[in-house]
């Protein structure tokens, strides 16, 4: 990554009213802020990585790995399952002890 490019800009000496010469310094500017970002992504998933790596060896579980649901067909009508039907609670007597 060239940092060097940074150091050398000199604000005092930069013609704003310029559009080249502002698109001149904003443009390594962004390329250094995108490598940066790309860079962290990286290192955040790394470092998540290795956190699991750290749970599982003290035999805890990791981050679950959650695959996206695939449903292509969504327009297509629900079908009802057929299964067992719930059974119904029958009318208990109370029943009274006699002594």
């Amino acid at each position: 990554m060239p940092v060097e490019p940074i150091f050398s800009i000199d604000p005092e000496t930069i013609n704003y009213h310029d559009p080249n010469e502002v698109k001149k310094v904003i443009q390594p500017l962004f390329n250094i802020v995108e490598s940066l970002y790309k860079e962290n992504q990286a290192l955040r998933k790394e470092n998540q990585a290795l956190k699991d790596e750290v749970n599982r060896l003290k035999g805890e579980q990791g981050n679950p790995k959650i695959k996206p649901k695939t449903n292509n067909d969504i327009s297509a009508p629900k079908q009802k399952k057929t299964g067992k039907k719930k059974r119904e609670k029958r009318n208990t007597l109370k029943r009274t002890i006699f002594q």
